[in-house]
């Protein structure tokens, strides 16, 4: 759902398929980091590298469709 929210914001201030795409990846891939560091300090919470990974694989099919 971020990669589709991302994607929105961007479609007017980028001209290209492709970087809006690209930016609304990295965007919520930068957001799933910045999530698991907050994580760190949550009692009960672990911060997982590969949650990272699942969130923005998650954003380019948000994005994808």
């Amino acid at each position: 759902m971020l990669g589709i929210l991302f994607c929105n914001v961007l479609r007017d201030y980028k001209k290209t398929l492709q970087g809006i795409a690209l930016w609304s990846i990295a965007g919520s891939a930068l957001y799933a980091l910045t999530d698991e560091f907050h994580q760190l300090f949550i009692t009960g919470r672990s911060s997982e590298l590969h949650d990272v990974g699942i969130d923005t694989l998650g954003a380019s099919l948000g994005v994808g469709l």
